[in-house]
């Protein structure tokens, strides 16, 4: 006889389903498999139809593993790895030494974070972004002038970040 197939069901994300192609989305359904009696074959009652019912289930995301960054003096974001699995909601970063937020969302509910024991709940994956500090030194070495007593002096000297502006007085 011939073969007609219905896949109907739900996916996660609430969208009902219903068609002779299989699904591909994450979901809840249920095949049903028909034969047709033929000229030469009768079906038995009752075995016309049979069904099953099965799950895809969504693709476990690793939440990735920000780096730390040292200070530079200048705005730093963290380095995100690229996925089609997830978008970047928030990575503003920060100039400063400190922890920064970032938010990852799934692209689809085909996907589920997971954190390397179980999956996570949820949309959204909240990690943290770290500005450490770092060694500073002399960019240029300050020197101080020789001056008259009771004067006073004023000179800069240059770091690799930041400046540093001293004032030297003498007196006796």
């Amino acid at each position: 006889g011939t073969f007609t197939y219905l896949y109907t069901g739900t996916t996660l994300g609430g969208v009902s389903y219903s068609s002779n192609v299989a699904p591909t989305d994450a979901g809840t359904y249920t095949l049903a498999v028909s034969i047709a009696a033929t000229e030469n074959c009768n079906i038995a009652a009752g075995q016309g139809v049979v069904t099953k019912t099965f799950t895809i289930s969504p693709k476990q995301v690793t939440i990735p593993t920000i780096a730390s960054k040292p200070y530079t003096g200048e705005l730093l974001t963290a380095t995100v790895p690229t996925s089609d699995a997830y978008t970047i909601k928030l990575n503003e970063g920060g100039i400063d030494v400190g922890s920064y937020d970032i938010v990852l969302t799934l692209s689809s509910t085909n996907y589920v974070w997971y954190n390397g024991e179980s999956t996570v709940a949820g949309e959204d994956a909240e990690l943290k972004f770290n500005i450490t500090k770092t060694t500073n030194s002399w960019s240029s070495t300050p020197s101080i002038p020789d001056v008259v007593y009771g004067n006073e002096v004023n000179w800069t000297a240059q770091t690799n970040f930041g400046s540093s502006n001293i004032k030297v007085y003498y007196k006796g």
